[in-house]
């Protein structure tokens, strides 16, 4: 295959022009990818980014998959230019191209510390495993809403609060309809017994329930702020867990479901930022 023309290939975009990339794309239409080295990452990254460090970015140009755009970004913007010309001089890519001047310091949107949460899914063999996993983080999920609405009944977002809660119990049915299609043992329960049936204990991030309903529980000043800067943080590390988990999954059956939970969970974030702008008007 003959090697693209790196300059004819390659476009540079700005914090502004990434934002709005990022809100008219559906999950799946393109890759997110983080050049750093790992400490960079863990101490703060773009949620959804995947990280490849610059140093791997040849060895691992297969994992993207070349009809598909990918947005290269770093610290500052010089060594996302030297990726993204890795991925255009490899001449696989169909789709476009994109380096993001100013990188990670440019950006002023919401960020995450810290790498996903994957340890509930490290030890999980095959898609059915894993579809109970995500099953039982919703439930937790679940739960954590409705714990805060049970301290904060008559607050200005119990509103919101519960459509999250709901959100996240169709979330779990959702979840319930895949397993059903890909279990091989078969599923015979319906669906509220199987969630009433689920302790819960987990958020879909990977957070403990207990541990985040305590946040919510030493909150000072504005409560309906509070309540949304962590419902923000909930719902993003839900999205960040399950485009990483796209990302790295080699069945088909489960990238598929990995990607419609991450475009799900990115649907949950949009409740709570139209809920804190109109609280802020």
């Amino acid at each position: 295959m003959e090697h693209g023309n790196v300059e004819q290939r390659l476009t540079l975009v700005e914090v502004d022009g990434l934002r709005e990339y990022l809100s008219k794309h559906r999950e799946g239409e393109y890759f997110l990818v983080d050049v750093r080295e790992p400490v960079e990452y863990e101490m703060g990254h773009i949620p959804g980014a995947t990280l490849i460090p610059l140093g791997e970015v040849e060895s691992r140009i297969e994992e993207l998959e070349p009809a598909k755009d990918a947005i290269f970004y770093c610290r500052s913007g010089k060594r996302s230019r030297a990726a993204a010309a890795m991925a255009v001089d490899s001449g696989r890519f169909s789709g476009a191209v994109y380096s993001f001047e100013g990188g990670f310091m440019a950006w002023d949107g919401k960020t995450l510390e810290d790498f996903p949460e994957v340890k509930a899914f490290e030890n999980v063999q095959g898609i059915e495993e894993a579809l109970k996993v995500a099953m039982e983080m919703e439930k937790g999920a679940w739960r954590f809403y409705r714990g805060i609405l049970e301290r904060y009944p008559d607050s200005s977002f119990a509103t919101v609060c519960q459509e999250l809660a709901e959100l996240e119990h169709r979330h779990a049915e959702v979840v319930y309809r895949y397993l059903r299609k890909h279990s091989e043992s078969g599923v015979e329960a319906p669906f509220e017994d199987l969630f009433a049936e689920l302790p819960g204990d987990i958020l879909e991030g990977g957070e403990p329930m207990e541990k985040a309903l305590q946040r919510a529980s030493s909150w000072m000043g504005d409560e309906n702020l509070s309540f949304s800067e962590l419902a923000l943080d909930v719902e993003y590390r839900a999205y960040d867990l399950y485009r990483n988990l796209w990302m790295d999954a080699s069945d088909a059956d489960e990238k598929e479901v990995f990607l419609s939970l991450a475009e799900q969970e990115k649907g949950h974030v949009r409740v709570v930022a139209r809920h804190l702008q109109r609280s802020m008007k």
